[in-house]
């Protein structure tokens, strides 16, 4: 894939045109249920309107509307737009630039898993995108960014860098909200579901899976960034 924007918005078209990403909503349903068990862990103020970023064909979109959050689901591939209504019938759905949002409303929560730009060296870049969320987003609400990366620093086979920890720390180095980035296991993220979950549970998982799954065993593992607005 290019790493251009333009190309990239090309990409996303014609893939959405002819594909899907193949994940059944239970399994969707499932890893939301998991995230939003960390996000109720550091939120400081009851999260109640969340922005999909990069939602494609609204399966997180909708799972967050199933567990009772009011959410919206923005794409700039008109493609997945029209899937995600058709799939989703009643749910909230925009064609719209993440990188240059303009809308009215503020929300609680942005949601952003595997957002195509921060697929990127350009940290300087990566900072203004995020700067310009935090204009959307309510004080004391939340930025919660998914990826994936071995840490070991090369391009994966699909053409995604995998950012090594210290690169992914400068990505929020100018950022003008409190930064926190977990390391965990896909296997692992359903350890965040169980009753007793706690922060201590939360930093052996994160150790675990960076130090061992990705460091030593060069597995990838999901990176999540809690990024907080002042």
């Amino acid at each position: 894939m290019s790493s251009s924007k333009e190309n990239n918005k090309e990409h996303y078209q014609e893939f959405y045109e002819t594909n899907d990403w193949g994940v059944s909503y239970s399994k969707i349903r499932f890893q939301v249920v998991s995230y939003v068990k960390l996000i109720e862990l550091f939120s400081r103020k009851p999260l109640k309107r969340i922005l999909d970023i990069g939602c494609g064909t609204g399966l997180y979109t909708k799972a967050f509307m199933d567990l009772g959050y009011r959410c919206t689901g923005i794409d700039f591939a008109e493609s997945a737009i029209k899937k995600a209504k058709e799939q989703f019938d009643g749910a909230h759905f925009l064609q719209h630039d993440a990188t240059k949002i303009t809308l009215d409303d503020k929300f609680d929560l942005f949601f952003a898993s595997g957002f195509s730009p921060f697929n990127s060296m350009d940290f300087e870049n990566i900072s203004r995108i995020i700067n310009q969320w935090a204009e959307q987003i309510e004080n004391e609400g939340m930025i919660f960014i998914l990826g994936r990366s071995d840490l070991s620093g090369k391009k994966s086979s699909s053409g995604w860098y995998f950012h090594t920890a210290e690169q992914v720390e400068n990505m929020y180095l100018n950022s003008d909200c409190e930064v926190m980035t977990f390391y965990i296991h896909p296997l692992l993220r359903y350890v965040l579901i169980i009753p007793i979950f706690r922060k201590s549970v939360l930093k052996l998982v994160s150790y675990f899976s960076k130090n061992i799954i990705a460091k030593m065993m060069r597995r990838p593992v999901r990176l999540v960034s809690i990024l907080i607005k002042k």
